[in-house]
């Protein structure tokens, strides 16, 4: 029986079609390998700022995103950084993938960098930096005090004043008895058988200041009033300034002690290089200076109020405000130092230099200057720190809330 017309021209059709297919399955080209490509995520590994001695790890990716084979060596050849894990050669194939881990283990203090290499042009090195400091420690501490002040003749004679007395002899610390019923905000003498420790009460703004003459302490001025003290410095055992409440400041002549009007409201701190180069800080930004016959008023271009003050002679002055603002003297006129800008006011200030120096404030935190900007330090503690003070670079005190005192060795 013949076959339709239709089915005649399905053949006709189907034939050259499966001829077409066979031909394309054995004699069509294959497609290209793709080539090796290198990804590496992240490309730089920052570990930020710890202490000498401890350690800090961070991991990057490299990946082969293309086809065929990516390899490479991982390696450095760092003094601070080491390859913990991922490194060595490798050999990824398209898709596959090897973590690196990199320790950060600073020797020494300072930013330090490193390139960790992949041993592949077309990966390049990963960047590693990091920022190494010797770190504060707690020396002292008690919830049921609070320093607000800290001075002393030498490494082995230290005072810091608050709720109570503590005084370090080189060994160990000792609360000593405070024989007025006022907290003490202040500290400074003129020898070690020659101290001052001023202060008030809290809540009628009564004032106090009390002697040390070697043996004991004992109260030469009380109950003057609302005119509570919050700062004490001289020049000299017969010169010697007290400020702090009601627009008044205290003075010593080495004979007794005499109240003179210095304006404003409240007086923070005092200090000087000698008896005609003195300062007095306040509130609004109010700073006094006595050059030896008078008292004139000096521009700060801020009105914060004025906590800290240090300097490293004439000319040459550092105040820290209650805003982030820090100041610099230099003879002429009031500037704002380059600083972070973050965060609130700083308590006090101490330095070594006038490209050394160091603040403290709320929180803990403590900063360094050491010559271009100011930068956080790492901190033991997390209590307001309100005094700062020391014998070199490598050995300064702070003091705080809930009775803690830390220190600062430089290793």
């Amino acid at each position: 029986m013949s076959s339709s017309p239709f089915g005649r021209i399905l053949l006709v059709l189907i034939v050259p079609l499966l001829a077409l297919a066979a031909c394309s399955d054995d004699d069509s080209p294959a497609a290209p390998e793709k080539d090796p490509v290198c990804s590496i995520t992240p490309d730089t590994l920052d570990f930020g700022t710890i202490a000498v001695g401890d350690v800090r790890d961070l991991t990057f990716t490299v990946k082969n995103t293309g086809g065929g084979t990516l390899s490479g060596d991982i390696s450095e050849t760092c003094t601070h950084f080491s390859i913990l894990a991922g490194g060595g050669a490798f050999s990824l194939d398209g898709g596959e993938s090897v973590v690196v881990t990199v320790r950060f283990e600073p020797i020494d203090e300072g930013p330090h960098t490193c390139a960790v290499q992949t041993g592949l042009p077309s990966c390049g090195a990963v960047a590693c930096l990091g920022e190494a400091q010797y770190a504060w420690e707690v020396v002292y501490s008690n919830a049921y005090q609070g320093w607000f002040d800290i001075w002393g003749t030498s490494a082995s004679d230290i005072w810091a004043v608050g709720y109570d007395i503590i005084h370090y002899d080189g060994s160990s610390w000792t609360i000593t008895t405070n024989p007025s019923d006022k907290t003490l905000y202040a500290v400074w003498g003129a020898g070690p058988d020659d101290i001052y420790a001023v202060g008030m009460d809290y809540f009628s703004h009564d004032g106090v200041i009390i002697h040390y003459n070697g043996t004991s302490w004992g109260v030469v001025l009380d109950d003057v009033g609302a005119v509570g003290f919050l700062g004490v410095w001289g020049s000299a055992w017969n010169d010697v300034y007290a400020v702090g409440m009601g627009g008044s400041a205290y003075y010593y002549d080495g004979m007794s002690w005499s109240p003179f009007f210095i304006g404003g409201v409240i007086s923070y701190a005092v200090w000087g290089t000698a008896s005609d180069d003195v300062y007095i800080i306040g509130d609004t930004g109010r700073i006094q200076h006595n050059n030896g016959s008078m008292w004139e008023g000096m521009a700060s271009g801020i009105s914060s109020a004025l906590l800290g003050i240090w300097g490293n002679g004439i000319g040459d002055v550092f105040i820290t405000s209650n805003s982030p603002v820090i100041l610099e003297y230099h003879g002429s006129t009031w500037e704002t130092m380059q600083n972070d800008g973050s965060g609130s006011g700083m308590e006090d200030i101490w330095g070594t230099s006038s490209t050394d120096l160091y603040c403290v404030g709320p929180a803990g935190r403590i900063m360094r200057y050491r010559g271009t900007n100011w930068s956080d330090m790492i901190s033991p503690t997390t209590q307001k720190l309100m005094g700062i003070w020391g014998t070199s670079p490598t050995n300064i005190y702070a003091v705080g809330e809930d009775g803690v005192i830390v220190r600062y060795t430089g290793d």
